[in-house]
């Protein structure tokens, strides 16, 4: 926001534009953050051109606020229009920054390791563990004397465990806990489950609530719990097959397509929106390259009578063909 302030007061500041480059340019993390501030920016112009429709008819809609960035509005001719409409705009501004920003920062802000569209990171802990964070994901970490504990915050993980009898490492994933001395598994977060999955070794899965016994799952073992229903299920998996996305891979068998959507869709910079719900419950089974998002999504969407609609390179529509 202070970057378009800047550039909203000296326009034509060449100098500013060359620093504004540079910042964008030092990381990712940054040309994002400044593109969904430019959305929140270009929603203002909409109600400072219809400042009678109300904030209702002017914020964008269900698909409309979209990972674009839009050249910047010519606003010295609406100067006047937008003095006259200096506190609606400052009430959008609140609105609109609250609503969209204020969960990722607060997730920002409680994380220790990020990862952005696409981004695939490795991280070495203080005792020789190793956490890999798959696309758009994020942890905490919180390590003591007596206990190592993470915290995966949005999406999914791989750990390789180094082995201490009396420091365990524990992963909590809302309200589920797992815990190991030394193995490798993996976490997987969505809205509707929590998913553990072990490649060597042995784990120990509860949840918080202790709503059931712990159960204990070794290599080549998944436990599946639901989030609303807190049903568990338990299923085999092929060791090479967990976290596959470690190799641009995903994996799945008998998965619901709207979780395989949202899966692909953490390698895509762009919105995925579905126009016919129905799909989303079809299964799906195959092998998706993430490392070409779009064409493994038309390939998990033509399994299942599907078609994608592409309305810009940023938004996509799923619908029965």
């Amino acid at each position: 926001m202070d970057w378009l302030l800047r550039l909203e007061a000296n326009p034509d500041d060449k100098a500013l534009r060359a620093e504004l480059d540079a910042w964008l340019g030092h990381r990712e993390a940054n040309a994002e953050a400044f593109g969904d501030m430019k959305r929140v920016w270009s929603s203002l112009d909409a109600l400072a051109d219809r400042p009678d429709d109300g904030l209702g008819a002017a914020l964008p809609r269900a698909g409309q606020a979209v990972h674009r960035i839009a050249p910047f509005p010519d606003r010295r001719a609406r100067g006047s229009r937008l003095r006259r409409s200096g506190t609606i705009l400052a009430a959008a501004i609140a609105a609109c920054i609250a609503i969209v920003f204020f969960p990722a920062l607060q997730m920002r802000l409680a994380a220790d390791l990020t990862t952005g569209v696409a981004e695939v990171r490795t991280m070495t802990l203080e005792d020789g563990s190793v956490a890999l964070l798959d696309a758009r994901s994020a942890v905490a970490i919180d390590y003591t004397p007596t206990r190592r504990e993470i915290v995966l915050l949005a999406g999914n993980a791989f750990f390789d465990v180094v082995s201490s009898a009396d420091r365990p490492f524990v992963v909590r994933a809302a309200d589920v806990t797992v815990t190991v001395t030394g193995t490798g598994f993996a976490v997987q977060t969505t809205p509707d489950q929590v998913s553990v999955s072990v490649q060597s070794g042995t784990v120990r899965v509860a949840t918080r609530q202790g709503e059931t016994s712990p159960v204990v799952l070794t290599r080549g073992q998944r436990l599946t719990i639901d989030r609303h229903s807190r049903r568990e299920t338990r299923s085999e998996v092929a060791p090479d097959e967990v976290a596959s996305w470690r190799a641009g891979r995903l994996v799945v068998h008998d998965a619901r397509l709207g979780s395989v959507v949202e899966e692909i869709g953490r390698y895509y910079g762009g919105m995925i929106v579905f126009r016919d719900r129905a799909l989303e419950d079809q299964l799906v089974t195959g092998v998706f390259d993430l490392r070409r998002p779009v064409e493994a999504l038309a390939a998990a969407i033509d399994t299942q009578g599907g078609k994608i609609h592409t309305i810009t390179p940023y938004v996509l529509f799923i619908s029965a063909k």
